[in-house]
């Protein structure tokens, strides 16, 4: 399996239980609905692929994780740190500051679209503008896959 694979599973079945399950990995299981969980998503994709992680809720967090890569050369899989909230916005250093995070399907002019979690409360893929773009990080090689993965041990998924 595939990232990209494993996100679009996700998709379909990253409902509640994912979540809890994704939040206790970076330190709570009863953290309220507030909670920002992009990075936890991240974080789980990365545990179930047995990839490197941040361990962190902080988005930016994943701004110091696996190989710093250039935007004109990121692929499908490799994460991507955004800016988020007013401007003027700190720069990649500064990774306690807002951000978010989510895992790289495409490029498409002026948008990265993103697989991720808390888009508008669930995991989905989403686009947002690449100007948000403060880093892009590569986990691991391209060319290998996991092989198959049963889903059931995280959150229940079938």
């Amino acid at each position: 399996m595939t990232v990209i694979d494993l996100c679009q599973r996700l998709v379909s079945h990253g409902g509640e239980p994912f979540i809890v399950w994704a939040l206790s990995l970076c330190g709570g299981m009863a953290l309220p609905d507030e909670t920002r969980w992009a990075s936890a998503a991240t974080n789980a994709v990365a545990v179930m692929l047995g990839l490197p992680r941040s361990g962190l809720l902080t988005a930016r967090s994943w701004l110091v994780v696996g190989t710093a890569v250039p935007l004109s050369e990121a692929e499908p899989g490799d994460v991507v740190i955004l800016k988020r909230g007013p401007s003027p916005q700190p720069g990649p250093n500064d990774i306690h500051a807002p951000g978010h995070v989510g895992i790289l399907d495409r490029q498409d002019g002026s948008f990265v679209w993103l697989y991720g979690g808390n888009h508008e409360h669930r995991y989905s893929l989403a686009p947002f503008a690449r100007a948000r773009v403060l880093g892009v990080r590569r986990l691991g090689p391209r060319d290998t896959e996991t092989g198959s993965l049963d889903l059931t041990p995280y959150g229940g998924m079938k």
